[in-house]
């Protein structure tokens, strides 16, 4: 997406990217927490090898499971419903595998690069085209903006010294590089390819591998290609056809596919089947099996006037009043099964969710997403982040917990979590006192990935159930203040199917 790298609302906090979270809270492990986990995680590789007895087939879940799950719990100001639908894999057999943060091959990025750019040069650029001018500008710029801030009265305090901080920082950063800028701009514009080089980095136990580069009209290729979770493998396409840009927040809603067929999408100048062929062609372009999971409507917004620092100065942002762009999110299929929907959501940020979104990404190995943008000119931004590498198949079809087992874990579980995190709330101030709505959206049998014990980079996919919905949070002892609301497709619990056990995304397993 055309996106600035740094908008207010993510300097204030008005709101935070979830990449994915749990109501359980990582705590610093003990000998015999790792010893335990240790002895699970064998239990688990030995459940992942088996082959599944007819009784716990793939086959009589899908005789046994119903097609939807109706559910309510109601005590202690917590309320947990359910009405959703259950859906389970189109395979005959739901297997298990041996997974690892894996390189992406070159094989793929040429054909995802083919794909994109048709046959258009694109380039790269050695040395420096900041010079100490514009280095002069910037700063003026930037301390021009920093007293405009000191002095906008619009902001709550803590606003205003997260962004006052962020400015004297980028200030400081600046006159600091200053004595090694040049005069004059000494870059060069040298013709690149899909190829991927070797990044030389003393440091690190694995070689990692990148490319990037550019076309004349600004649009934008970049892969980084890790063997471990810690710096993981990203790939970023971008293209600048328009003046529209296309921010990561919240200017989307989310759409069923009825939806999505409206005249909800007249304003964008492309249908969602054409939007769809056009993911559907790239897919198969590049050989990657893949799943629409998610679709979003998305409205852009353009720059007005002749402003350096639109991060800083939200009011040069023309946002659109209608929607120009799909946004899709998809997952990959293996061997006709889906691998977990993880996907961003955005919520007005409690302290509790901000610590366990800490602690999510000092896992280090981020879940897989793929998605794409398509507007009426075609694929404007392509994302594909921690894709995982199949290492090998450890059964082709594994023994299943049932549904009725699943929601009766859930059924245990749901409450202890979120009645934990409601009385958390309510000690923090005796005078404000909260209740939990949490409501179940849908339930998916898939793939979810697990990692090893101790390992960053190195773990197994493995069949789960996940009970995706949303909650809300909201003050009973004041009215209209402090609610705070994820939206779904939010990851409730993810019941692993092999042992039953509840899988943490803050831990990874």
């Amino acid at each position: 997406m055309k996106k600035l790298t740094r908008s207010l609302k993510q300097l204030s906090a008005l709101f935070l990217s979830f990449t994915l979270c749990t109501g359980i809270t990582a705590c610093q492990k003990t000998p015999d927490d790792a010893l335990v986990a240790q002895k699970n995680q064998e239990r688990l590789a030995a459940a992942a090898a088996e082959t599944a007895s007819e009784e716990n087939s793939l086959k009589t879940l899908k005789e046994t499971t119903p097609d939807t799950y109706t559910f309510r719990y109601s005590d202690n100001g917590l309320t947990i419903t359910s009405e959703a639908p259950i859906t389970l894999p189109d395979s005959d057999t739901l297997p298990a595998y041996k997974i690892s943060a894996g390189y992406v091959s070159q094989e793929l990025v040429t054909d995802i690069y083919n794909a994109l750019f048709q046959g258009e040069k694109t380039y790269t650029f050695t040395g420096e085209s900041f010079t100490k001018a514009d280095c002069e500008a910037k700063i003026l710029s930037l301390k021009q903006t920093l007293a405009k801030t000191e002095n906008d009265n619009t902001m709550t305090g803590e606003q205003k010294e997260a962004l006052v901080e962020e400015l004297q920082s980028q200030i400081q950063e600046l006159q600091e590089m200053y004595s090694d800028l040049p005069e004059t701009s000494t870059q060069k514009k040298v013709e690149v390819d899909s190829t991927l080089q070797k990044k030389e980095n003393t440091n690190a136990v694995n070689p990692s591998y990148s490319v990037s580069g550019e076309t004349d009209s600004g649009s934008t290729f970049s892969v980084s290609s890790n063997s471990t979770a810690d710096g993981g493998s990203l790939i970023l396409y971008d293209r600048q056809a328009s003046k529209v840009h296309y921010s990561s927040g919240g200017d989307e809603i989310l759409v069923t596919e009825d939806e999505a067929r409206s005249e909800l999408t007249d304003s964008i100048g492309i249908t969602y089947d054409e939007a769809k062929n056009l993911a559907d062609d790239f897919f198969q372009a590049i050989g990657v099996d893949v799943k629409l999971t998610q679709t979003f409507l998305k409205y852009g917004y353009t720059i007005t006037g002749d402003n350096s620092d639109p991060y800083y100065d939200e009011s040069t942002l023309q946002y659109e009043k209608e929607y120009s762009a799909f946004h899709f999110y998809f997952a990959r299929v293996f061997d006709d099964v889906v691998n977990m929907t993880v996907i961003d959501s955005m919520f007005s940020g409690a302290q509790q969710e901000q610590d366990a979104y800490e602690e999510a990404y000092s896992a280090g190995w981020s879940y897989e997403t793929i998605e794409l943008l398509i507007t009426k000119d075609g694929i404007e931004n392509f994302r594909w982040d921690s894709p995982v590498s199949i290492d090998e198949k450890m059964s082709e079809d594994v023994n299943l917990l049932s549904f009725a087992d699943a929601s009766s874990i859930f059924e245990k579980m749901m409450p202890t979590i979120y009645l934990g995190r409601l009385e958390s709330a309510n000690n923090n101030d005796s005078n404000r006192q909260y209740e939990y709505n949490v409501d179940v959206t849908s339930i998916n049998l898939c793939l979810v990935r697990v990692r090893n014990t101790g390992s960053e980079s190195s773990g197994l996919l493995v069949p789960a159930w996940v009970f995706y919905g949303d909650w809300r949070r909201k003050l009973t002892t004041e009215e209209g203040e402090g609610e705070q609301i994820m939206q779904s497709p939010y990851t409730l619990i993810a019941i692993n199917a092999l042992d039953g056990t509840v899988i943490d995304f803050v831990k990874g397993y």
